[in-house]
């Protein structure tokens, strides 16, 4: 009886843990972040281009790719450094490389690219430090 109460008290704990998921909230958005690749849906990877290889392709979060413009051309240019989701909408930003190094941030909402932002920083670490570069208001709203 001891081992089925301890084994209740941790699944407890672990779905107030997974209830308790941190957000970031932008705009009217509450995201909750991704960290790899596979976690966005497919027709979102296919408009990004994950599916291609080299240097058209996307390396996933951590992953080696083509940081400078010493051009290994089996390595992507591109690489995922954070991606959200709030519903069916969908936040993603791309670490660029190359000698023009930048951030490209996507807005999608329902499998459509709805905006698109190139950010002039370099490495950021997570979601947070992306939507922190990002307008705060829509201008298509004002």
């Amino acid at each position: 009886m001891r081992k089925v109460a301890t084994i209740f008290v941790l699944f407890l704990a672990l779905l107030g843990a997974v209830a308790s998921e941190p957000t970031l909230r932008w705009r009217n958005y509450e995201f909750r972040e991704i960290s790899a690749l596979a976690a966005l849906p497919t027709s979102i990877q296919e408009q990004l281009g994950a599916h291609i290889s080299g240097l058209g392709g996307i390396a996933d979060r951590g992953r080696p790719f083509n940081s400078t413009d010493v051009v290994d051309s089996a390595r992507p240019m591109r690489r995922l450094v954070a991606a959200g989701q709030s519903g069916d909408t969908w936040l993603v930003a791309l670490e660029h490389g190359g000698i023009a190094s930048n951030v490209e941030v996507y807005l999608f909402s329902s499998g459509v690219q709805r905006q698109h932002w190139v950010l002039p920083i370099s490495r950021p670490q997570n979601l947070q430090a992306v939507i922190q570069q990002l307008p705060a208001v829509d201008p298509s709203e004002g």
